[in-house]
């Protein structure tokens, strides 16, 4: 949307897609046209739970734009020392599963997560599945879709938990 919201994840919304069309942004398929005024808000509160997905399924693109789950996966080395937004730019940081696949979770700069530092331990992430350039993305619907990261890396290294954290997005 082009215009401010006040949607919330949980929220089931009704959407008059007439008039619209689809179109590609980087790879990700978009809906072009929507304004504000086609959508209703239908009830809140609703309970969302993500689909666990293979990675090879999420590899291959199958989910986009689903809230999925993500078993067996950490923050590559590369990128423990970060935060989800270095900077005040938009960020990538890079994960890995324990065969070598790789994806990125992408932050917006405006991610009230962002000055967190990533988690670093092994474990289910959750988020929105995306696609960017060709590259396979997950996009965090909630603060909490992070915090399964609290296992054994994959070299052994344990891990202490992080403590705080909220569920806004």
């Amino acid at each position: 949307l082009a215009e401010n919201h006040t949607f919330a994840f949980g929220d089931k919304v009704q959407i008059d897609l007439s008039g619209v069309s689809l179109a590609e942004y980087n790879g990700a398929v978009q809906i072009s046209g929507l304004a504000l005024s086609k959508i209703t808000k239908i009830s809140s509160g609703n309970t969302v739970t993500p689909k666990t997905v293979t990675m090879a399924d999420f590899l291959a693109n199958k989910y986009e734009g689903q809230y999925i789950a993500l078993e067996g996966v950490q923050v590559a080395s590369a990128d423990l020392s970060k935060t989800f937004v270095m900077g005040d730019a938009h960020t990538s940081i890079n994960m890995e599963d324990a065969n070598g696949n790789k994806f990125v979770v992408f932050s917006s700069k405006y991610a009230t997560y962002g000055t967190t530092a990533v988690p670093q331990g092994s474990g289910t992430i959750k988020g929105i599945s995306s696609v960017s350039k060709g590259a396979m993305q997950i996009i965090f619907a909630q603060n909490s879709d992070f915090a399964g990261l609290t296992g054994t890396r994959f070299d052994g290294t344990e891990v202490t938990p992080p403590t705080g954290g909220g569920d806004e997005g």
